[in-house]
C-alpha cells in the first residue's frame, strides 16, 4: 500500500529500524537490523567448552539421518 517508510539508526546499539506507515495512519511492516547478534547464553553453554561444537553435532545428526534413510 501507499505510504512512507521511516528509517531510524541508533549509533549506540548499532541498530537500523524500518517502519512503514500507511496513508490511513496505521503501521504496516516494522523490523530491526542489528550489526551483531547478542546471545543471552553464556560461553560456558557450549558443549565440551568448544565454540561451535553444537553446530558440528547438528550437522552430524542431519547427515546421519540422511544416510540412514537411504
Amino acid at each position: 500500500t501507499y505510504g512512507w517508510t521511516r528509517f531510524v539508526y541508533d549509533d549506540n546499539t548499532r541498530e537500523l529500524q524500518f517502519t512503514h506507515h500507511r496513508i490511513d495512519g496505521t503501521i504496516g511492516d516494522s523490523f530491526t537490523l542489528q550489526e551483531s547478534f547478542i546471545s543471552a547464553e553464556s560461553e560456558e553453554s557450549n558443549a565440551l567448552g568448544i565454540i561451535g561444537i553444537d553446530s558440528i553435532f547438528a550437522i552430524i545428526a542431519i547427515l546421519s539421518a540422511a544416510l540412514r534413510k537411504q
